[in-house]
């Protein structure tokens, strides 16, 4: 008898799509690849520190995610061309930066340009607006795409005006297209 049931409500269930099993999403279909890295900081209050990363590219927007060793995401990072979403997962905090007031000629596929290349870039590439300048240096080739090794951060700090530098050096594990 709970042979027939089993049957019968199993038959039931997936005439009616409940078990509807599809293709799901495919990551050409999504147009999007990711980078998958070690990255060290190298600053003044953090030096040494070291953390896994995960960078999604996507049409429309840019995902970085941080975790430590053990694997626990830190931050979550979005951006998009009109503004910035921050996750810190630690504090449960959400913030959200305008773009368009800290550059307002900012464009998404610009900055996807000086990070990731199909050709072999100059040696520095620059990005910069009026509250910091990002240099990305030593491009190296990995699975046909040129990727920056290291990214300084030149910045002044928003309570002191001091000047400050923050320095990413990247190791790539893998990346996914």
């Amino acid at each position: 008898m709970s042979r027939l049931c089993i049957i019968f409500f199993t038959i039931i269930f997936s005439g009616c799509q409940v078990f509807k099993i599809g293709p799901g999403f495919s990551k050409r279909s999504l147009k999007t690849f990711s980078v998958y890295a070690n990255v060290s900081l190298e600053s003044n209050s953090m030096a040494g520190s070291k953390v896994k990363s995960r960078i999604n590219f996507f049409k429309d927007s840019i995902i970085l995610s941080a975790s430590p060793a053990l694997g626990i995401e830190l931050a979550r990072i979005k951006i998009t061309d009109e503004k910035i979403y921050i996750d810190q997962k630690i504090q449960n905090k959400l913030d959200s930066i305008n773009i368009r007031e800290l550059d307002p000629q900012f464009k998404l596929k610009n900055l996807k340009k000086l990070f990731v290349s199909k050709h072999e870039p100059k040696d520095t590439m620059v990005y910069s607006n009026t509250h910091m300048v990002v240099t990305l240096t030593k491009y190296i080739k990995k699975d046909n795409i040129f990727l920056p090794q290291k990214v300084t951060i030149y910045s002044n700090d928003k309570n002191t005006g001091i000047p400050f530098q923050n320095t990413l050096d990247i190791q790539y594990k893998k990346i996914n297209i």
